[in-house]
């Protein structure tokens, strides 16, 4: 079931709530600024890259190590996944505005 916004994301509610429909339930997040949210989900990575993958499709994760990415330039988005004690680490981006945000650290 693909549950893929049919514009990019532009704020970080939507991005939140872009996140919320991809797990499948209410989630607490940490801000870290204008276009970045992070937040824990129960459980281990290998039950919910699964489930992400069967939201997003497969293709535009790629694997490094013990992370995970998503990348989806169509709707300006990208999310990693990563294994925390007891929980999965999840951070998720508006990658046009992250990348702005960075440019202007002059990285």
């Amino acid at each position: 079931m693909n549950t893929m916004p049919s514009e990019p994301i532009r704020s970080l509610s939507d991005l939140k709530a872009f996140v919320v429909s991809l797990v499948g339930h209410p989630l607490e997040f940490s801000d870290t600024n204008k276009c970045k949210t992070m937040t824990t989900v129960e459980g281990k990575v290998k039950t919910l890259l699964p489930l992400l993958k069967s939201k997003t499709g497969a293709e535009g994760w790629t694997r490094e190590s013990r992370h995970y990415t998503y990348v989806n330039d169509s709707i300006d988005v990208s999310i990693s996944i990563s294994s925390a004690p007891g929980c999965v680490l999840l951070l998720a981006h508006i990658s046009s505005l992250h990348r702005q945000n960075l440019a202007k650290l002059g990285l």
